[in-house]
């Protein structure tokens, strides 16, 4: 049997269904699931190399190749502290690589609290013209929070606001945390 070349499985639409399968599927489905600590375990380690091979697996399923590699996805996790030093939550912030069309994520955050129960799953997506929405998932909806701010640094500022009301409703955090 011949083995077709990584460029002929790159059928169109293909990279971009790869994508989609993992950002709108795959990962909401498993971060709230029964397998979530383990997934956010093995991500926390392995890193973009998990992404990889996730994005790998996807490809093969569909019969089309996964031109991504470990190196174009960046973890920046921010990690947060109470008063007396404790760990109280991370933010673990994903820089993707550029959507080509929508509803790829530019970025993908994977915040949760210091024993993994509580796990929140929020992206940045390609939206109509150069907008991108403010999205987040909960077991079984996805929720579109509207236009994203501007900068990586506003985005930031408001998944922060927002994962703390998330855990405030359940009395796990105070204004008194800080990064």
């Amino acid at each position: 049997m011949d083995r077709q070349k990584p460029e002929e499985l790159l059928k169109p639409g293909c990279r971009e269904m790869i994508r989609y399968t993992l950002e709108h599927i795959l990962l909401p489905q498993e971060l709230y699931g029964e397998r979530a600590k383990i997934l956010l375990l093995m991500l926390l380690k392995e890193q973009g190399n998990l992404l990889k091979e996730l994005l790998d697996k996807i490809g093969e399923e569909q019969e089309c190749a996964s031109p991504y590699r470990a190196e174009d996805f960046m973890f920046r996790p921010h990690v947060f502290r109470d008063h007396d030093g404790k760990l109280v939550f991370v933010i673990n912030e994903i820089v993707m690589p550029e959507p080509e069309m929508m509803p790829l994520c530019s970025r993908i955050f994977i915040c949760h609290d210091k024993v993994l129960e509580h796990i929140w799953y929020c992206t940045v997506e390609k939206s109509v013209g150069d907008t991108e929405a403010l999205c987040s998932w909960s077991l079984n909806a996805h929720l579109n929070h509207g236009e994203a701010p501007e900068t990586p640094e506003e985005i930031f500022r408001k998944v922060l606001e927002m994962y703390r009301n998330y855990i405030k409703s359940d009395g796990l955090v105070n204004e008194m945390c800080s990064e």
